[in-house]
């Protein structure tokens, strides 16, 4: 007993099978023709066409590669959403709950910058204060 087996040209995957005892006008083309071994064999696996040979589909390493980078992206966007939420609030024991702690963070930074200038410009006049 022989199976037809329909495929799709652009993605060469199997889009279906059909046995004998279906009227041959009916089955869609593209499609080859393989044994009953062949199909038992192919069944529980994903299986392609191509160049007329029926065997099992491999994933191309560029779509490997793509799925791997649509992970990655994924898995850092949630990371980052996470990292985002915990700098929105920190608990802190003597004020209790800090919103936009990374904002006191920069506001902290500007004030050491400003406050370093501003013993920088205190240095420099105390020393032409006193060199004169």
């Amino acid at each position: 007993m022989h199976i037809k087996v329909n495929y799709d040209p652009q993605t060469t995957l199997v889009k279906g099978y059909y046995p004998d005892s279906i009227n041959h006008a009916s089955i869609p083309e593209p499609c080859i023709e393989i044994s009953e071994e062949e199909h038992q064999e192919g069944i529980s696996k994903q299986m392609c066409v191509i160049d007329g040979v029926y065997q099992e589909y491999v994933t191309p390493d560029s779509l490997l590669v793509e799925q791997s980078k649509q992970t990655k992206t994924a898995q850092f966007m949630k990371n980052n959403e996470k990292v985002m939420q915990n700098l929105g609030e920190i608990k802190d024991k003597n004020f209790g709950k800090i919103k936009h702690p990374h904002k006191i963070f920069c506001i902290n930074c500007v004030l050491i910058v400003f406050g370093l200038t501003a013993a920088a410009i205190a240095c420099v006049s105390l020393f032409h204060f006193l060199t004169n």
